[in-house]
């Protein structure tokens, strides 16, 4: 499925004051974002998902990031309609029964 056909897909970037997270600022272009936020795929209950991107959010944005190293999810692409996510984004391990699965080239699958 097309990200861009989910009930709710931006691109979003942090806004950090004194070390906090402040508010996001919704529909930046995809050169200047942090992060992508899209509706679960999975799950009936409407909740968002929120992937920052390597290297330009704070590491303690990932409370449950589970592999050592780097945090983060490597986009690639220019816009929603391209944009392709690596590792693969895994809610499941810490909401079981959630969604696993792959964002490539502006599409989500398991």
């Amino acid at each position: 499925m097309k990200l861009k056909e989910a009930c709710f897909v931006k691109a979003a970037r942090l806004k950090i004051s004194g070390g906090h997270a402040g508010s996001e600022e919704w529909n930046v272009p995809m050169a200047e974002a942090d992060g992508i936020a899209f509706q679960c795929p999975v799950c009936s209950d409407g909740h968002m998902l929120l992937v920052w991107f390597r290297g330009r959010v704070p590491d303690l944005y990932f409370p449950g990031w589970k592999s050592e190293g780097p945090k983060g999810w490597i986009p690639s692409g220019s816009s929603i309609d391209n944009v392709s996510l690596t590792p693969s984004v895994d809610c499941a391990t810490n909401y079981p029964g959630c969604w696993h699965g792959h964002v490539t080239n502006g599409e989500y699958a398991p």
